[in-house]
């Protein structure tokens, strides 16, 4: 549910006019925001409440003087009501003292010393497994019993909780106020230059809530209390109209609930034959049957070992079960990337700045302290980028239920407001503009072959690199990402790319309808696939397959995307759907699935779409624009 919150407000505002139909959307969006009673899990409710309550209070700005404007103001103040002043009866007790041992004991000691008999008999009878949740008559008999001290001790700890929860909830919100307020202030501050100075002093004026927590997470991530703001490492974005802060926290892990282990879903990832086989034919058919391709044209000369249709066979049957479909752990990172990569090219690590404020830190030997960062921006609608995250995020699950090793960095977006929003900071990571402006006249083969020295280091990073290129790639053609410039594209230190910038989607781009990047399917330049080792590679047969295998389990759950689409763009306010023929937007995305194509034509589909990204005049020419005009480095 959490997952789809933007859909089903959405629809709850825009797309449900009988009002039967409302109220139990109504409902629904309530009982989302029911928080439990007991303290053990009191975030994962309010938390998301929160969520709901930025998304309304976004599209109440939208709505204003129109009929939706009075549902949005409703569902504000029942969201609130719902989570702070929520009754509770005597008989939810029952299930707390089932869920959560120790509770009963907890509460009814202070009775339970001055009268230990009459107490005994009068505890409620704890629930058989089999029935967990459910509320007999006879345990609400025996809480009917109880005395009436007993009675009143329970409701003033009920009370106690509903003030914790009205704590939480508004203490959360004016923190996430108060950031945005740093941006705002930064931003009318001239000049420019003072802005980085004058930082630390708003920082340090930071009022750290008791209840505080940074909510870029999911309801079931652990609950990380705010411990107090690190000034000194604080760094102010100046552009023409915005004022983006990056903010580090001390946070620590408080206790919560265990639950329960679950096993791993990493699978080998398995294809029938016929599959294979067709992807291995058409790759060689398409790339190396011509000695007059235009890959060899350009700047890119003909390999002398121009790989045959019985190598490039050879090379996915030894590979597909093996190194193109292992997973790469974090344990292989740590042994591998970590102590072989050159450490000065991307500065100090996140490991190492981590280790050296914990060392300076008087919170830094509790248990489950941490550093978290985050940057708060304002004057700026970042829901289109939430909702293209959303879709990333998507996709990122058809590939792992596919059992396919590409990777996406889904970095979490929340939009607090129709102008403000907090982003999750890409730790350990740099453009691939600096990394060319760090050292003049660098290829990104230079790159990994200087910053990874050792042969099983450089040999992981670029398997990585090639997993993630496979995965954006795919994105980007599916979603129609433009403003692809370097600028716009990580690569992190464990040799992954990880795209940033999701402002031109779903069929905007700059430049309109003149746009230069409207031809090519997707960014795949010469200096990328040199990283592969060329188009004659073993590693770019496996991009190529890999990217034909992650085509084909996108266009299986081409519903999952187009679904999500189809709710958002009728009415919505974000860029890709104003002033646009949606309906034709729609077409075009269901029909990049080419879902009507047999297996066969499919995957020809898929690698031409590889053939005509390669080197295309197109994206070069889009490089060269953003240099002359913005100096981003091609």
């Amino acid at each position: 549910v959490e997952f789809y919150l933007q859909q089903i407000v959405h629809l709850l505002v825009h797309s449900c006019d009988a009002v039967r139909n409302k109220d139990k959307l109504v409902d629904a969006v309530l009982s989302i925001c029911k928080a439990k009673t007991y303290t053990a899990h009191l975030g994962n409710s309010i938390h998301v409440a929160l969520h709901l309550f930025w998304l309304l209070e976004a599209m109440l700005h939208d709505c204003h003087g129109t009929a939706t404007y009075n549902i949005v103001a409703m569902l504000i103040m029942s969201i609130e009501a719902q989570v702070v002043n929520q009754h509770f009866e005597l008989r939810d007790l029952v299930r707390l003292f089932h869920d959560v041992p120790g509770l009963k004991q907890s509460i009814l000691r202070p009775v339970a010393d001055a009268k230990h008999d009459e107490t005994r008999a009068a505890q409620p009878t704890p629930l058989p497994s089999s029935s967990k949740g459910a509320v007999s008559h006879d345990t609400i008999t025996t809480v009917a019993t109880l005395s009436e001290a007993e009675k009143t001790t329970l409701l003033a700890w009920i009370e106690a909780e509903r003030l914790k929860r009205y704590k939480y909830f508004h203490q959360e919100r004016d923190f996430i106020v108060a950031l945005a307020g740093i941006s705002e202030t930064m931003r009318h501050m001239e000049p420019r230059e003072s802005r980085k100075a004058a930082l630390p002093g708003l920082l340090a004026r930071l009022i750290i809530p008791d209840m505080a927590y940074i909510p870029l997470g999911r309801a079931s991530d652990p609950y990380c209390r705010v411990l107090r703001v690190l000034e000194a490492e604080g760094t102010v974005f100046s552009t023409h109209s915005r004022a983006p802060v990056l903010i580090c926290f001390e946070v620590v892990q408080e206790a919560s609930p265990p639950r329960a282990a679950t096993g791993s879903t990493s699978q080998a990832a398995t294809y029938d034959q016929d599959t294979l086989e067709c992807i291995q034919a058409t790759y060689a058919a398409l790339f190396f049957r011509s000695a007059s391709c235009d890959l060899t044209t350009d700047d890119n000369p003909p390999p002398e070992d121009a790989v045959s249709l019985a190598s490039i066979k050879d090379i996915v049957d030894q590979n597909i079960q093996a190194t193109i479909m292992r997973r790469t752990s974090k344990t292989a990172y740590d042994m591998s990337l970590a102590k072989l990569m050159e450490p000065t090219v991307f500065g100090e690590s996140w490991a190492a700045k981590k280790k050296r404020l914990q060392a300076a830190s008087p919170y830094g030997h509790l248990r489950g302290w941490n550093v978290v960062s985050l940057i708060s921006k304002s004057h700026d609608d970042m829901r289109q980028e939430v909702f293209v995250l959303q879709l990333i995020a998507q996709i990122q699950g058809i590939f792992r239920d596919a059992h396919l090793p590409l990777w996406l960095r889904a970095y979490r977006i929340v939009s607090t407001g129709h102008s403000t929003g907090l982003i999750e900071t890409i730790t350990d990571a740099q453009s691939l503009d600096a990394i060319k402006k760090s050292k003049p006249s660098i290829s990104l083969k230079d790159h990994f072959d200087q910053t990874y020295p050792a042969p099983a280091a450089r040999d992981l990073a670029t398997l990585n690199f090639m997993h993630s290129l496979v995965g954006y790639s795919l994105v980007c053609y599916i979603l129609q990402v433009k403003d692809r410039h370097n600028g716009n594209i990580l690569l992190d230190s464990e040799g992954h790319v990880i795209h940033i910038d999701f402002g031109f989607v779903l069929g905007i781009a700059p430049g309109g309808g003149w746009s230069l990047e409207s031809q090519p399917p997707f960014k795949l330049t010469k200096d990328m696939v040199d990283v592969l080792g060329g188009v004659a590679s073993p590693l770019f047969a496996q991009f190529v397959e890999l990217f034909t295998h992650g085509f084909l389990a996108l266009q299986r759950n081409a519903e999952k995307i187009i679904t999500m689409v189809e709710i958002m763009m009728h009415k919505a306010t974000y860029p890709c759907f104003q002033n646009r023929d949606v309906v034709k937007d729609l077409q075009k995305l269901r029909d990049r699935f080419v879902e009507t194509l047999p297996m066969d034509d499919t995957v020809e589909h898929a690698v031409k779409l590889v053939k005509l990204s390669y080197k295309n005049k197109w994206t070069k020419r889009y490089d060269q624009f953003q240099k002359i005009t913005n100096g981003i480095l091609p």
